[in-house]
């Protein structure tokens, strides 16, 4: 996947996303999902869907200072700041 394309994903979840603490988009190859301030049962199913490590589990439960890129076998885990 080249930049302008995840550029392309990330303006489109700017667009659709909404004040809920989870927002699913979903297109042809990718499922972008959008958490803001996660609760426990939700990352429980996030874990069980995708098969999250716990490690990753821990990061999503305080919020991140920075931005972040991590890519595993199956998944990018992304951390984006958008000024608004």
């Amino acid at each position: 996947m080249t930049f302008e394309q995840i550029f392309t994903i990330l303006k489109e979840a700017k667009k659709q996303y909404k004040q809920n603490n989870m927002k699913e988009i979903i297109s042809d190859k990718v499922t972008w999902i959008d958490i803001v301030a996660p609760r426990e049962q939700e990352l429980e199913a996030l874990q069980k869907e995708l098969g999250l490590p716990n490690s990753l589990l821990d990061e999503l439960r305080v919020p991140s200072l920075r931005d972040k890129v991590k890519i595993y076998d199956k998944f990018i885990y992304t951390v984006l700041y958008f000024p608004i």
